[in-house]
């Protein structure tokens, strides 16, 4: 799936992530984007590079990113992103609607597919990659013992902010991620 809008994951671009250590450690890095894994399936995965302080060198940050999750928007026969989207998605965000429909998501109480908005669609693709990113996160710490030896050792957990109409970043729209060694 060809994205006709410029992917903020390129080679050379550096994107802000917020970064939280399983030993409780918080800070806010710029990541050097070195190689990116393509194509996207489920999460946008890259080699970064970046300086800080008890996190230094290259690793790989995978961001469960609503909208460049292009297997799961095939599957669940979602048109691709576009900007326009996404301002339809942040004023659902803003009215209220979006917390709402997640707990509709959540309680199953939500109409058939086929009669959803646009933003319905965005924020069901939202709470879907928090859910996958949550069980991501779970796995790694079941597998701690065996981190960075017969699996990738978790170094952080990743939010990258995102605004919403000019506004700051919010739960709907901050996408979730690993940095993994």
């Amino acid at each position: 799936m060809t994205h006709a809008f410029e992917c903020p994951y390129t080679v050379g671009n550096v994107i802000k992530i917020h970064l939280k250590t399983p030993d409780g450690l918080e800070a806010t890095a710029d990541a050097n984007i070195i190689k990116v894994f393509e194509p996207f399936t489920l999460s946008s995965v890259m080699l970064i590079r970046m300086a800080c302080s008890s996190l230094e060198g290259d690793m790989i940050l995978k961001l469960f990113d609503r909208r460049f999750a292009t297997q799961l928007r095939e599957d669940e026969k979602i048109r691709p992103w576009t900007p326009d989207m996404e301002t339809e998605y942040c004023q659902f965000i803003l009215d209220g609607r979006a917390s709402e429909f997640v707990t509709q998501l959540n309680d199953g109480e939500t109409p058939e597919g086929s009669t959803w908005s646009t933003a319905m669609d965005e924020t069901y693709l939202h709470d879907h990659m928090l859910d996958l990113y949550k069980t991501e996160v779970q796995v790694y710490n079941n597998l701690k013992e065996i981190q960075g030896t017969d699996i990738p050792k978790l170094l952080a957990s990743a939010i990258m902010p995102i605004p919403c109409l000019d506004q700051t970043s919010s739960e709907y729209t901050d996408i979730s991620g690993i940095l993994l060694q």
